[in-house]
Order: C-alpha cells, then sequence, then structure tokens
C-alpha cells in the first residue's frame, strides 16, 4: 500500500516522524524523570536513523 501526498505535506511528515518527534519523546522522558537507559538508547538511535534517512531522501 502506498500513500501519495504532496510534496511539501510529505516533507513536513517526513521531518515531523524522524527528527522532531524523538526530539519531543526525549523532553517528555527528561521531563518525566525517566531512568530506564533502553529507552533513551532507543529513541536516539531513532534520532539519528532518522537524521541519515531523511538526508538521504531529500
Amino acid at each position: 500500500m502506498e500513500i501519495n501526498l504532496s510534496g511539501d505535506i510529505g516533507n513536513i511528515l517526513m521531518l515531523f516522524l524522524m527528527i522532531l518527534l524523538p526530539l519531543i519523546l526525549i523532553g517528555v522522558g527528561v521531563l518525566t524523570g525517566l531512568l530506564n537507559v533502553g529507552y533513551y538508547v532507543l529513541i536516539i538511535f531513532w534520532f539519528g536513523m532518522g537524521l541519515i534517512f531523511y538526508g538521504a531522501l531529500n
């Protein structure tokens, strides 16, 4: 199944999912005092992969 979006909406959605959402989740973890290391490792990995994919796709 493929979703066809216009260029602007697709770029905004991709930016949000790959870069902004992991940063928001890191902030939520810090504000709530979450001490689970695995949570932060996965979120930082998600952010790093998001940067790579976002740079490759644009």
